[in-house]
């Protein structure tokens, strides 16, 4: 009996020594906190692509470091972002190279509100190479000439 009541006085002064800020819960993230957004992929003939997964997008000199990952569908949800200057949010792929969108505080509370949107339209790189380029003017026209070759 005596030791069964030390047991559970010993129980309830570790739980009530406790101080608040010792006790971390992770909260659930609320919609509130996602800002969401949507990426299109076109093949160099301007048709869209279906699949437009895998484009990584990250908030440049974010600390810690954010990138997410786009699903099949071309969207994606960053956590909100808060920032006293600009925050660049780069899209990247293979093939697709790399595409900048830049923010301050006011555009991304509107982003929050849902008044302007994120999101980015990229175009796969062409396979035609300029070798030459050249012009001259006609009368009020200008005749333009190129020698190209397209890489397969």
């Amino acid at each position: 009996m005596k030791a069964s009541t030390y047991l559970i006085a010993a129980i309830c002064g570790l739980l009530f020594s406790c101080k608040k800020d010792q006790i971390e819960t992770r909260q659930p993230v609320t919609t509130s906190e996602i800002l969401k957004g949507h990426i299109s992929l076109f093949d160099d003939e301007d048709n869209l692509l279906t699949g437009q997964g895998s484009v990584k997008v990250s908030v440049e000199n974010a600390d810690p470091m954010v990138t997410v990952t786009a699903n099949d569908k071309g969207e994606f949800e960053l956590p909100k972002l808060k920032t006293t200057g600009t925050v660049a949010l780069v899209y990247s792929k293979d093939g697709f190279g790399i595409y900048k969108q830049y923010f301050n505080q006011t555009q991304l509370d509107s982003v929050e509100k849902g008044i302007i949107s994120l999101g980015a339209s990229m175009k796969k790189i062409s396979p035609v190479v300029v070798n030459s380029l050249t012009g001259k003017v006609v009368g009020d026209t200008l005749e333009v000439t190129c020698n190209r070759v397209v890489q397969c």
